[in-house]
């Protein structure tokens, strides 16, 4: 089956949007033999060498945004693939138009009042799919804009499980050593971005009570990790740093003792995100600590991780308690979270269940 994948993010990029495609891409292409990326070419990206095929236009006018449309477009219609998938709703929009089967992934609902009124239009297509991140937003979509669940996939986000296979075989102190991280300390570490709403101090309770952990931020924006730093200054056992590459990032993950992920209300998408950090964290073996939140809850439970409630900080202080207290009950529960992640949570996994719902 032909399939292109479309889109006009800058890729590379340290954009979690951008790393999400990529990643799909390598998924997608290795079950198909006929895949091609087409995004816009970039100064990051002219030179770079690709497993699969990859289109990158020339974008030379200031109608940066129209003038990709325009020539993608052109070469869908010569090319005249089977399948166009997307997570722009305006390329989705525009190609439902010809005889190709159209996919758009979704992340979020629609704010503007054009995406509103494309996505309500796209309802009406039959060559037209959609792919929801969670089951949240795909019972959103069915009910607002009144989607048949027979044009509906549930595809949570996922993660390469070999990259964490490879680091697993390493001795956490060696890991460690090389991170320059105290090997006696138990270490909490949260990685990715602090500019969501009011999820970074959701760090305080803990690095207040529990002087006995070393708790890690890996990564944010210059100024993110300095507005922080000067918040969190009074204290001794927290530690910014700044943005890593995914391998190092990995390496931290791995190195902790436990991954806390921090999600509030003031987070826009906190009732029906796919975190790709939450896949990363499951995909250690290490334990969880997490928000018990919007569609989080569709992925951890306490099976699989330990759930706080963040708007009660007593609630927060009750889940570290506890995997300090029970650290073997704890590690059951992350085994758990892993097993989880090789039988539901691939990348693999889930090009190949959009796969099956586009071409069934």
């Amino acid at each position: 089956m032909s399939f292109f994948y479309i889109t006009r993010v800058n890729i590379p990029s340290r954009s979690a949007q951008s790393m999400q495609i990529s990643d799909m891409c390598k998924a997608f292409s290795s079950q198909l033999t006929e895949f091609k990326l087409i995004s816009p070419e970039n100064v990051e990206n002219s030179d770079i060498q690709s497993e699969f095929i990859w289109l990158r236009p020339k974008i030379k006018t200031r109608l940066r945004q129209l003038e990709f449309l325009i020539k993608a477009s052109l070469h869908v219609i010569k090319q005249k693939p089977k399948t166009v998938y997307t997570r722009d709703i305006a390329i989705a929009f525009f190609l439902s138009f010809l005889t190709y089967k159209v996919a758009y992934e979704a992340h979020k609902e629609p704010k503007s009042f054009i995406a509103k009124f494309l996505i309500k239009l796209l309802s009406y297509k039959r060559n037209f799919y959609l792919i929801c991140i969670s089951n949240a937003l795909s019972i959103f979509y069915q009910n607002k804009y009144k989607y048949q669940s027979k044009f509906v996939c549930v595809a949570h986000d996922g993660v390469f499980i070999e990259d964490y296979d490879k680091l697993r075989q390493i001795k956490k102190n060696d890991l460690r050593e090389k991170l320059k991280l105290p090997l006696k300390r138990i270490i909490m570490t949260h990685t990715g971005s602090l500019y969501k709403g009011r999820d970074p101090y959701l760090f305080e309770c803990i690095v207040k009570n529990f002087k006995e952990i070393l708790f890690v931020q890996v990564g944010g924006s210059d100024h993110d990790i300095y507005k922080y730093k000067k918040y969190y200054k009074r204290y001794n056992n927290i530690i910014f740093v700044n943005h890593q590459d995914k391998s190092r990032v990995r390496q931290y993950q791995i190195a902790s003792d436990i991954l806390f992920y921090a999600l509030t209300k003031e987070n826009k998408l906190w009732w029906c995100t796919s975190p790709l950090k939450l896949f990363e964290y499951m995909a250690t073996g290490n334990p969880v600590i997490a928000s018990e939140i919007g569609s989080v809850t569709e992925i951890l439970n306490d099976r699989n991780s330990i759930l706080y409630s963040p708007t009660d900080e007593e609630s927060i202080l009750q889940a570290v308690k506890y995997f300090i207290e029970n650290r073997d009950k704890s590690l059951q529960r992350s085994h758990k979270a892993l097993d989880q992640v090789r039988s539901r949570y691939l990348w693999s996994i889930r090009s190949k269940r959009i796969l099956d719902f586009i071409v069934k």
